[in-house]
């Protein structure tokens, strides 16, 4: 059980986050401190006896941020990648930074022959 001077603390922090949520603009920052004051409240063992949440958990605000879909396949991505890691590695002269862009580009060769081999419809070993 909390005692009820660090019950109280904890009901000045919430207070406090639930200010800077009524303070920021931003989505993002102001979802953190409502969490952050409801986590405070649950500490001091009163959620849902002080503030209701100012954003609702459904509401169209709180959704995490709409990723693009790729118009292009992993694996042509990762070729894609790897050409033009090797095509720059070409220009360079030797050295670190050339052996660092041909790394790059095995790995990405490397990871394209993975995605093959996951996404083959018996899932071989690897020759």
């Amino acid at each position: 059980m909390v005692g009820s001077e660090e019950a109280k603390r904890h009901k000045d922090r919430a207070e406090q986050c639930f200010a800077l949520a009524d303070a920021v603009s931003d989505r993002q920052t102001r979802e953190a401190y409502l969490q952050m004051a409801e986590a405070y409240l649950m500490l001091a063992g009163s959620v849902g006896l002080e503030k209701p949440r100012l954003i609702s958990s459904n509401s169209a605000e709180t959704n995490p941020r709409e990723r693009p879909k790729q118009t292009t396949s992993l694996k042509d991505r990762l070729n894609s990648f790897a050409h033009e890691m090797h095509e720059e590695a070409c220009r360079l002269p030797p050295g670190s930074e050339k052996e660092a862009l041909l790394k790059r580009a095995r790995l990405a060769d490397t990871a394209s022959h993975l995605n093959d081999w996951v996404n083959s419809p018996g899932l071989q070993p690897p020759r």
